[in-house]
């Protein structure tokens, strides 16, 4: 534990915004200042909310005690299927037909969100790829496994969404707020991945280069460039020191130094 790893803590400060216990477990009060500076932006959270799209977990196999006959004929991702395509876009013609219609017996009949325009995320991340999110092209939409969320609504909603949970904004984002990863567990929350802030409406819609989605990213969030090298530098040093891939350091003792020249 450094001298920076200590922040004190009010208890008007976490009533007003409890993820600032999460975002001090690895981040300080620059990365509070910055997490809060979104607040203005929509999330999936709140477009749900108005109805403005669906959404839900993937199925889950489990004990297979309940028979969903209507999930026969999907096209389906699950266990070690790719998910992989150009340009954040999943073609479900490549993909399997599912022939299996067992779920769990608690498992949701409601399948209005696996229905195109559709965007899958994908829960877990690693810190290589980071979050992957990708738009469904194809004829059909997609059957997707408990490891993915399916959002299904205006293609320009989830354009924006794609955009930012393919970004370093998105892992960032995650990593500090989430009650799992950072912990314990590489797998957010459903509920924390729809609070991440999706880029703002355009008119049209502006097209991203692949391999500049940061760059994409922060123009179109209005991210001042000392900001994004917070974001940079979390994710390059703070998050390689969690994976375990950050070199030695010069640590500093926390105790007060009680001799005086």
């Amino acid at each position: 534990v450094e001298p920076s790893d200590c922040s004190p803590v009010f208890a008007h400060e976490v009533a007003a915004d409890p993820t600032t216990l999460c975002v001090l477990r690895w981040g300080g009060r620059r990365d509070i200042e910055l997490m809060q500076s979104f607040a203005s932006f929509e999330t999936l959270s709140v477009l749900h909310r108005y109805k403005r799209i669906r959404k839900r977990d993937g199925f889950i196999r489990g004990n297979r005690r309940k028979r969903q006959p209507e999930i026969v004929g999907f096209r389906i991702l699950e266990g070690n299927t790719p998910f992989t395509g150009e340009h954040f876009t999943l073609d479900s013609s490549g993909l399997p037909v599912n022939t299996d219609p067992y779920t769990h017996d608690r498992d949701s009949t409601d399948l209005s969100a696996f229905k195109l325009p559709q965007l899958l995320i994908k829960k877990s991340w690693s810190f290589s790829g980071g979050i992957k999110a990708m738009r469904v092209v194809g004829p059909e939409a997609v059957l997707c496994s408990h490891s993915y969320m399916t959002v299904s609504g205006d293609p320009r909603i989830l354009e924006r969404a794609c955009a930012i949970y393919n970004s370093s904004l998105a892992l960032y984002c995650v990593f500090l707020t989430s009650s799992r990863v950072g912990t314990y567990r590489p797998e957010a929350l459903s509920q924390e991945l729809l609070s991440v802030p999706i880029l703002p409406q355009s008119d049209p819609s502006p097209s991203f280069d692949e391999d500049e989605i940061d760059d994409f990213v922060r123009r179109q969030m209005g991210i001042r460039d000392v900001d994004w090298v917070l974001i940079e530098d979390f994710i390059r040093f703070t998050m390689a020191e969690y994976a375990g891939d950050a070199g030695p350091r010069d640590r500093k003792s926390t105790r007060l130094n009680s001799s005086y020249a």
